[in-house]
């Protein structure tokens, strides 16, 4: 096994020393305009380390224009600079763009076409990263691809097998199935009783009833706490629409919903699930799970990487595995970590293959792992024999070791997750982990979400023209805070699931369901 698993490493590092085409440095530097959102984190973006790489290598001199760190504020100044005639823009731009946006732009002539760029020469490094992806080439195309056929802009894609199921999970307090002699619940019915000894037999030892079997908050509820007391019953993923054959269809006003409702309010009846889930914010949740005493046997949220650094208790809660409902459904919402775009070449730009090239550099494997964990023998080194991954688990060999802690911290040597960039899982996924690293017991109990992962109902990744967005826009978060607030009064019995579900029935489809769902199932036609 060990020989396998260390000429699996060996592929991996060969492939990391191959991949990146170095561009040819011009011999003028070519000047390039590069608009950015403003950073909490990047200490000057002239002299950062990333930078000068860039710079360095690809023959160019980049000149920085900061836009605001807010993506609402970031937006409102790109469209006034376009209502203003558009000279003012940068020659770059690299953040995230609503696809309709983009599409808007790129048809007026703002944002250059770059679909002939994507011949397999001038974006070598691209063509190079996707053969690791599993939508490879033309399947991260289809991604950025605009509603006209188009491309106006260059790639983001971090595969992190992880934030696939991120939102999508529970935690359970391994100690405790322990303490009382317990195995992993499976099914809803064992789920509750693994819920009543939490409640009644003292597992924490302290000799008083004060355990909680569930607890969750309001910032993690819709994920966290709803789809996977919901999935035994009904698939559930974000905005409450699944793909059906094709068809796109509401879920939460369906009867099966209804059910999974009774179910989880049967939980508060019992005292098993806190009512404390719909009204606490994250912060009194955090204290109530870093106190001295362990209280909460499963918890609505998808790491404890919240908890202290030194905290034995972070490794000790574990993903519960998903619940088999009444009907012998077993299943987890997985969320693809979809490409997206992350720059755009304004009509502005003078030289648009070599801002194309630049791109592309950002798309290597060299800058897009330097872009989220900085200087390989500085800030990084490859793993050695004896080391080990949270994710070896699941198949995952294991790649690199950090050797600083400046994500999310001020610094000058990478930007980010700025501009496009194309980290695959076979290195993001194959970081060595210490011993209270919260990733090791995620690492160790993943593969029964991923035995389980449904993707054959999921609805990701569209790409909606104008007029569908404004019509998105106009009903989903109206849509999405009814069905929450809901969900929150029907179980704690503020609202009767049997006298007012039919006037909720006729509230959600008084909201513009049927408009909002045919703007989605266009978007879905078109593009999936």
């Amino acid at each position: 096994m060990k020989k396998s698993r260390f000429l699996t490493l060996a592929l991996a590092l060969a492939l990391l020393m191959s991949v990146t085409t170095l561009p040819a440095a011009a011999e003028e530097p070519v000047t390039l305009t590069i608009g950015v959102q403003r950073s909490s984190v990047v200490e000057n973006w002239d002299t950062n380390l990333q930078t000068l790489k860039i710079e360095e290598i690809c023959g160019v001199n980049l000149e920085f224009v900061e836009f605001p760190s807010s993506n609402n504020e970031c937006m409102q100044k790109v469209d006034l600079m376009v209502v203003a005639g558009g000279d003012e823009l940068p020659d770059v731009l690299m953040f995230n763009l609503p696809t309709s946006v983009i599409a808007k732009y790129g048809k007026a002539g703002i944002f250059v076409d770059l679909t002939d760029l994507y011949d397999g020469v001038h974006d070598k490094n691209f063509t190079e990263q996707s053969t690791k992806s599993a939508l490879g080439k033309e399947g991260i195309l289809k991604y950025i691809t605009s509603p006209d056929g188009r491309i106006y802009g260059m790639p983001y894609v971090v595969d992190a097998m992880d934030n696939e199921y991120a939102n999508n999970r529970m935690l359970i307090y391994e100690p405790w199935l322990k303490a009382l002699d317990l195995e992993m619940p499976t099914t809803i019915d064992e789920f509750v009783e693994v819920l009543r000894a939490f409640k009644t037999q003292d597992p924490n030892g302290n000799g008083e009833a004060d355990e909680i079997p569930i607890l969750g908050n309001i910032a993690n509820k819709q994920g966290n706490f709803i789809r996977p007391l919901m999935s035994p019953f009904i698939y559930t993923q974000d905005n409450y629409y699944q793909n059906v054959d094709g068809k796109i269809e509401y879920v939460a006003n369906t009867e099966k919903w209804k059910e999974g409702l009774l179910f989880i309010r049967s939980l508060v009846d019992e005292e098993l699930l806190s009512p404390l889930t719909f009204t606490m914010d994250f912060n009194q949740f955090k204290a109530i799970m870093t106190q001295d005493t362990v209280v909460v046997g499963v918890q609505g949220a998808n790491s404890s990487s919240y908890m202290p650094a030194d905290m034995e208790r972070r490794i000790e809660y574990i993903i519960a595995a998903p619940l088999e409902g009444p009907d012998g459904t077993r299943q987890c919402t997985v969320k693809p970590q979809l490409p997206s775009t992350k720059m755009y070449i304004t009509r502005n730009c003078q030289n648009v293959e070599k801002a194309f090239e630049v791109g592309d550099f950002l798309c290597s494997q060299l800058m897009s792992v330097w872009d989220r964990y900085g200087i390989e023998g500085v800030d990084w080194r490859y793993a050695v024999e004896g080391e080990h991954g949270a994710f070896e688990a699941a198949g995952i060999p294991t790649v690199f070791a950090t050797l600083t802690s400046k994500w999310g911290t001020m610094q000058n040597t990478w930007w980010g997750h700025v501009g496009p960039q194309m980290l695959m899982n076979d290195f993001v996924m194959g970081v060595v982990c210490g011993p209270l690293d919260h990733f090791v017991p995620l690492g160790r109990s993943i593969s029964p979400l991923m035995e389980c992962a449904n993707t054959e109902n999921g609805v990701w990744g569209l790409i909606f023209t104008d007029e569908e967005q404004k019509i998105v826009d106009e009903y989903q978060n109206v849509l999405n805070d009814y069905v929450m607030e809901s969900v929150g009064r029907f179980v704690t019995r503020d609202l009767s699931l049997e006298d007012d579900w039919d006037n909720y029935v006729a509230s959600i489809d008084a909201m513009g369901l049927e408009e909002y769902l045919g703007a989605i199932q266009s978007a879905f036609d078109r593009t999936l």
